[in-house]
């Protein structure tokens, strides 16, 4: 049975530390037992009956590394003597039942080398105060690894099996919180990091991974960050490159579907015209040289030409006078167009639609929907940090502007781009538009036809 003391020490009521016969347990300074080392499978009985009891202890998570091959066995703070020394001396449980062999045999004065050679693992953090960090992270993040760890309380083990594991996979994703310290503590020794690995980088021994790399909000390079997914972490160089050209190309296709709405929008504004009279000029006036009979001279046949060129795109074509506003009924509600009334609209916007105008939003709906969810996913990417990402998705739509970018240009003979004068008196700058040329003959609306402005891809 185990019971907890008032200083937190753990006590046993039955069970001791066995093969304790040797002169050296009594006194460990004297110098014949310098070389003196109590058996491995002694000090196993005794981890073993420590680990029984509180198998949650920081040793014991250390110990089931060592065996399990996530920590370098070689090492010597993987040794028997060592890890005993963790728990007993470190973690401040040698009131525990199996604790009593190495209390006797390394305590103060001793000159056993197997107890001083290398000793207890330095700056171990305790159970209890592992314990309190990880509630202090778990109560105020919702963080990965805070599932295998959910009793609150410094005392309370119920369902936190593994403390040192859960502890580190919490402080390896996020290293900068307070309560983090006593980890860093511990992997700040590199001889440390190195033999126990999946504690300081949740990189194991054996080449296995079990946390999730760490949140850096700063700009940085490195093949293992978590993208969009917690499955989604790249364990070596070929899979982040794989994901760099998968991320490049969602960029492309990106383009690529907003180059498709462009040319859509521009088809469906072709169809949607009304046909509308040819363009006409209001017939001159006789001149002077027409009662005289004498010739038009150079510049007049000019003119004369571009006059009968209305219904091929000419720029002197004349638009026509503007329809006079229809009156509005003292009844007619506010709602009502003054154009159309039997047209639903609010503020200005026909809200009852016919079937091809309902077709087209849906596919309008169908392009945006897609589109900002490709946007914002390649945003959250970015927003990694990775200098490498980051330069992927970039190039991808830099690609994707140079495939694709000319979408919003008419190809059709019978466009061009024109520059016509900013709509400012105030300024002389130029802007490129483009310019159907036959509007009444090509089914176009008014005169000069329908110009169409190609947006930005």
């Amino acid at each position: 049975m185990v019971i907890c003391s008032s200083h937190t020490a753990w006590a046993v009521l039955d069970g001791l530390s066995a093969n304790m016969s040797d002169p050296c347990y009594t006194d460990p300074s004297a110098p014949d037992c310098a070389t003196f080392e109590r058996s491995a499978a002694d000090w196993t009985d005794d981890l073993e009956l420590l680990c029984q009891q509180m198998p949650f202890m920081v040793g014991c998570s250390m110990w089931k590394q060592c065996t399990g091959g996530q920590a370098d066995a070689d090492s010597p703070y993987c040794s028997l003597a060592s890890l005993v020394a963790d728990i007993c001396v470190a973690d401040q449980m040698n009131s525990m039942n199996g604790c009593e062999a190495h209390n006797a045999l390394c305590g103060d004065g001793t000159v056993v080398q197997q107890c001083l050679d290398p000793g207890a693992a330095p700056n171990v953090p305790t159970t209890f105060l592992t314990k309190a960090n990880i509630d202090g992270v778990c109560t105020s993040h919702a963080m990965d690894g805070c599932q295998d760890c959910t009793s609150v309380g410094r005392t309370n083990f119920k369902s936190c099996p593994e403390l040192f594991n859960t502890y580190s996979k919490l402080c390896v994703s996020m290293p900068e919180m307070p309560q983090c310290q006593e980890w860093a503590l511990f992997c700040s020794n590199s001889s440390l990091a190195d033999f126990f690995p999946q504690f300081c980088t949740g990189d194991a021994a054996d080449g296995s991974i079990t946390a999730l790399p760490p949140m850096k909000m700063w700009m940085h390079q490195s093949t293992r960050d978590i993208f969009l997914f917690k499955e989604w972490v790249p364990t070596g160089t070929g899979q982040y490159i794989g994901m760099c050209i998968g991320m490049c190309v969602l960029a492309v296709f990106t383009q690529f579907l907003k180059a498709v709405r462009l040319r859509a929008e521009m088809r469906w504004s072709a169809l949607s015209r009304v046909p509308g009279p040819c363009c006409t000029l209001p017939k001159p006036s006789p001149t002077l040289s027409d009662m005289s009979g004498i010739k038009p001279s150079a510049s007049e046949q000019s003119e004369l030409a571009e006059i009968k060129t209305c219904c091929g795109g000419g720029g002197a074509s004349v638009a026509p006078e503007p329809e006079l506003p229809v009156p509005r009924s003292r009844t007619s509600p506010w709602w009502r167009s003054s154009a159309r009334r039997s047209e639903f609209t609010v503020c200005g916007v026909p809200v009852l639609l016919s079937g091809a105008q309902a077709r087209r939003n849906f596919w309008r709906a169908v392009f945006t929907f897609v589109v900002i969810i490709l946007d914002y996913s390649l945003m959250l990417v970015v927003m990694t940090f990775n200098i490498g990402v980051i330069l992927a998705v970039c190039g991808g739509f830099a690609i994707g502007a140079l495939l694709f970018g000319h979408a919003g240009e008419r190809s059709d003979s019978g466009s061009e781009v024109r520059h016509v004068a900013a709509s400012s008196s105030t300024t002389d700058e130029l802007e490129a538009v483009f310019v159907e040329g036959p509007a009444c003959c090509s089914g176009g609306s008014g005169c000069g036809g329908g110009g169409h402005s190609g947006g930005q891809l």
